[in-house]
């Protein structure tokens, strides 16, 4: 939809309509998404290698990001900014809708876990997910809130905001912005699945503390010295996701470990949708906003802050690695 929808010249109003449709039908899918993939992969795994099964999810989500990344460097590195601006951008919608028809054939493929299968066979009636997590699981559900929040912001501003955030701030081309986040991306990857396998080994709460703790410590420091430099911008990159790659290793295992089987993937699927509308996706429009008060300068005060709360839900969540779930 959004790669083939005429332009506001053709159909007027209506092509703005379509997109906010279309992307919003595309981020409610998602963010669902999350919660029943997140379980998936828990459920499939065997309970001591849980932290590393799902590890992949987010080795999912940056490999996907990275793909996006590699396009948008590719894209303008050959299309001259006018061009982007008047269709090379829908080449990359359309690329995103094709593996779209290669990740439904996937989930059409795949079987349900046992858990799952065991469940339903033994509560074919039971209560609506929602209302038994407001009702009965309010504690892990705001929980999960608290583990998010942290992780979110920095996933997004790492990993997704990074590149304009570089080009608007510093004038770094943003061809060159990419491909800082290309690199700093690949790296992440390397690192998720051994961080995952490292909290099944020591724990998922010293990975989380570790990743909030240098993430508060390294929000002055990454935005003060982000220059027009493209060595620079691609260190700082680097440094940020491969801390935030201490949250993407451990999230899935650790909001999973939360529920019980009965209402898991919802329970991993509305909180972890609050704290990434509350702390991720606002994100732009906080930038925009301290951009305007010329306010931008203090961003690292937001990032630390919103880390350091994170860092006190970590210290103060009980360990779950070697939990027994149903």
């Amino acid at each position: 939809m959004i790669a083939l929808c005429p332009g506001y010249e053709s159909i007027g109003m209506a092509a703005p309509l379509v997109l906010v449709v279309a992307r919003l039908i595309q981020g409610f899918a998602a963010g669902g998404e999350f919660g029943s993939a997140s379980t998936f992969l828990i459920e499939s795994s065997a309970p001591s290698r849980r932290g590393f099964a799902g590890s992949w999810q987010h080795f999912a989500v940056n490999a996907g990001v990275l793909v996006a990344a590699s396009i948008g460097s590719l894209l303008t590195s050959m299309i001259d900014p006018v061009g982007m601006a008047s269709w090379g951008w829908r080449i990359a919608f359309a690329i995103a809708g094709m593996l779209g028809f290669v990740a439904l054939w996937v989930r059409l493929a795949v079987a349900e876990t046992d858990a799952f299968k065991r469940t339903t066979q033994a509560h074919r009636r039971e209560r609506n997910p929602i209302l038994v997590i407001v009702g009965e699981h309010r504690r892990a559900a705001l929980r999960v809130i608290g583990i998010a929040m942290a992780g979110n912001l920095c996933n997004y501003l790492w990993l997704v905001l990074f590149p304009t955030l570089a080009h608007l701030r510093t004038g770094l081309p943003l061809h060159e912005a990419f491909s800082a986040s290309v690199i700093s991306i690949v790296v992440s990857l390397v690192a998720i699945p051994f961080i995952g396998m490292l909290s099944d080994r020591i724990g998922r709460k010293p990975v989380l503390l570790a990743f909030a703790g240098g993430s508060a410590l390294f929000a002055w420091p990454a935005l003060h010295f982000l220059t027009h430099d493209f060595w620079s911008a691609t260190v700082i990159a680097t440094i940020g996701m491969l801390l935030s790659s201490g949250f993407a290793a451990t999230c899935a295992s650790v909001m999973a470990e939360q529920f019980p089987v009965q209402v898991r993937a919802t329970g991993v699927a509305l909180p972890y949708a609050v704290s990434a509308a509350l702390f991720g996706g606002t994100l732009p429009y906080i930038v925009t906003a301290m951009s305007n008060s010329r306010l931008s300068q203090y961003l690292w005060v937001y990032v630390a802050v919103v880390c350091a709360i994170g860092f006190v839900v970590y210290a103060r969540m009980p360990e779950t690695r070697g939990k027994t779930l149903d």
